[in-house]
């Protein structure tokens, strides 16, 4: 038997079909669980996961939910072999079957009773471009009726209607799981502005770094190009001080050589190891330390940080320096913080290492090629003024006025043609007709 449940409930129930987001069910699906395992409810708990695969990455989550559960059924495809947990039932689909295509989650009991009910329909999510679902979520006792009904149906098990519903309960636990439901809303929120901002961070620096004019240099560090950097990290983190430390003469140290305006470290020089940017060089990887102070890990360069964050600039030879933020209190950085920083010291790498060859390869070939044609440009300069001396000359007698603006003519190109190569004109003599 092949039925659909979401059909079957949204024919009936359209008014509510509200779902069509995966965050969103992602999230929904968390708080039904957590409100389960929390209270310990003894429910029958319905899981349709589409395909065994999806449920496999859950199985630590359903093992807590078993514990506590008369009976888990999980829904799906058996494309791997599931793991084997106790109190879980798996009812496998065949692929073309209707539930194949559906993500629910179901609880029907006298204490809570919930569903969430979605679809796989063609086309991508609006919000992640994955997968698009339509769907519903309701605390409704009609739909829950209708789907134990249904599922009843599928698993080829006698109906047992809840005869009798406590709406005190109930209304306990809708309050309970709404505010859940809104924290995870609200972190969601937070975490996709966060990620939309590290994107556009990472855009707006690799634009910054592939104009050449950024990549000029004083001595041997972009430093306008450090100072935009500086600027868009203060702004992406939120942070208090951002310092970026360049690789010094002496094997093993890096100096300070661009800040916030409002960064003092309290030693401009670090050394590989020590601290947290100094490991973060001698490892060769990002680090987060979000709570500086507990951890007993002083940063050298951010030494009254609460939490830091700290980059490798690694290039293809050589590891250049660091880059090194910090936030006024703790437990402000995530794993995707360290992710965009790291990205952004790679963009950097890539900058310093194009600005050199720049500055070595493509500015001296300009000035030899600018060179070059200035060469030519002089030499049939002395070539022409050669001709026109001897046309003068052939032209008949000149006065010892004419005579002597030429001959001076002469002897400038005779050194111009010396220092260019070019065959030497010849002076004019004294005894050139009058």
């Amino acid at each position: 038997m092949s039925i659909s449940l979401y059909r079957s409930v949204a024919q009936q129930y359209a008014q509510i079909c509200v779902v069509n987001t995966v965050p969103a069910m992602n999230a929904i699906s968390r708080v039904i669980e957590d409100q389960v395992i929390h209270h310990e409810l003894p429910v029958n708990f319905y899981a349709g996961f589409q395909r065994f695969s999806s449920f496999a990455a859950q199985a630590k989550r359903y093992a807590r939910l078993a514990a506590v559960c008369r009976r888990v059924y999980v829904f799906g495809v058996p494309d791997i072999a599931p793991p084997n947990i106790p109190g879980v039932e798996l009812i496998p689909l065949a692929p073309d079957d209707e539930l194949a295509l559906e993500w629910f989650l179901h609880v029907d009991t006298p204490d809570l009773w919930t569903t969430l009910v979605t679809r796989e329909e063609p086309g991508q999510d609006p919000v992640t471009g994955g997968r698009r679902f339509a769907g519903l979520w309701s605390f409704d006792s009609a739909v829950a009726e209708r789907m134990t009904l249904l599922i009843s149906q599928q698993l080829g098990t006698v109906y047992q209607p809840v005869r009798t519903r406590n709406l005190a309960s109930q209304a306990q636990h809708i309050a309970e799981v709404s505010a859940a439901f809104l924290g995870v809303l609200e972190r969601l929120r937070i975490g996709e502005r966060r990620m939309r901002m590290r994107v556009q961070a990472l855009q707006a620096f690799a634009a910054t770094a592939a104009r050449p004019e950024n990549l000029q240099r004083v001595g041997d560090v972009p430093i306008f190009l450090l100072r935009d950097l500086v600027q868009n990290l203060m702004t992406l983190f939120g942070a208090t001080d951002v310092v970026v430390a360049f690789a010094a003469a002496r094997e093993g140290e890096f100096h300070v050589v661009a800040t916030d305006e409002h960064t003092v470290p309290s030693s401009s020089t670090l050394r590989t190891g020590e601290g947290i940017s100094g490991r973060a060089i001698s490892q060769g990887n990002v680090i987060i330390v979000n709570d500086a102070r507990k951890s007993g890990e002083r940063d050298l360069l951010l030494p009254g940080a609460a939490a830091v964050i700290a980059a490798p600039i690694i290039g293809r030879a050589r590891t250049y320096g660091v880059i090194a933020v910090s936030g006024a209190q703790k437990d402000v950085f995530e794993a995707g913080d360290g992710q965009a920083l790291s990205a952004i010291a790679d963009v950097l790498a890539l900058a310093i290492e194009r600005g050199g060859e720049l500055s070595s390869g493509r500015t001296e070939s300009d000035y030899t090629v600018r060179f070059a044609q200035m060469i030519v440009r002089l030499r049939d300069s002395v070539l022409e003024l050669t001709d026109l001396q001897e046309r003068v000359e052939a032209a008949g007698p000149l006065s010892i006025k004419q005579r002597s603006i030429l001959s001076g003519h002469a002897r400038t190109a005779a050194d111009m043609a010396q220092t260019l190569g070019v065959t030497r004109p010849k002076e004019i003599t004294s005894n050139s007709q009058a």
